[in-house]
């Protein structure tokens, strides 16, 4: 006989086996009431998300055992409250200097609004940052602007404007023409 090898009356062994098997079916259940635990209870610390805010993307945190829907509303009324409307004419008119435009920012925005206007990959017009209210319709643009731009497609872009003049968010992009009078 192997020195490793011990002899034990049968019903020693039997016990023996009784006990692991008592020991492994413990450790089984412990990890299965501890994985359970896990996925029942809620977290402790507060969950946080970004969002855009008038200020750029903003950090809020969720309250503990808030449901996916109560924390998707949460959401959703941050978004209305960020959100902006803006009025952009789909056609610009260039006569000489005098680009006529209909750009507004609506009086509920939180954020004034500045346009810049380009075509063919090259800035032609930035405008002044446009207080919630208030609207742009005639701006003389300098020689060079208007002779920048020519009668075709170009591209709005709206961003909203802190009280700093830092833009806030990525800013929205709208396909417009452009019509010169004098081509």
């Amino acid at each position: 006989m192997a020195k490793s090898e011990q002899l034990m009356p049968s019903g020693a062994s039997a016990t023996r086996r009784r006990r692991r098997t008592i020991t492994a079916t413990g450790i089984v259940m412990a990890a299965v009431i501890t994985t359970a635990a896990l996925f029942v209870f809620e977290p402790t610390q507060p969950v946080s998300a970004s969002v855009p805010s008038t200020s750029g993307m903003e950090v809020i945190e969720v309250p503990p055992g808030m449901s996916d829907a109560e924390v998707q509303a949460m959401l959703d009324e941050q978004a209305r409250a960020s959100a902006m409307d803006v009025t952009v004419a789909s056609v610009m008119t260039l006569a000489g200097n005098e680009l006529t435009m209909r750009f507004a920012n609506d009086a509920s925005n939180k954020s004034d609004q500045r346009l810049a206007l380009e075509q063919d990959g090259t800035t032609a017009f930035v405008s002044e940052p446009v207080a919630p209210g208030y609207e742009l319709e005639h701006v003389t643009l300098t020689r060079q602007q208007a002779d920048s731009l020519k009668s075709g497609p170009a591209v709005a872009t709206i961003t909203g404007v802190s009280d700093t003049g830092s833009p806030v968010g990525n800013g929205v992009r709208i396909d417009i023409e452009i019509e010169r009078e004098d081509a």
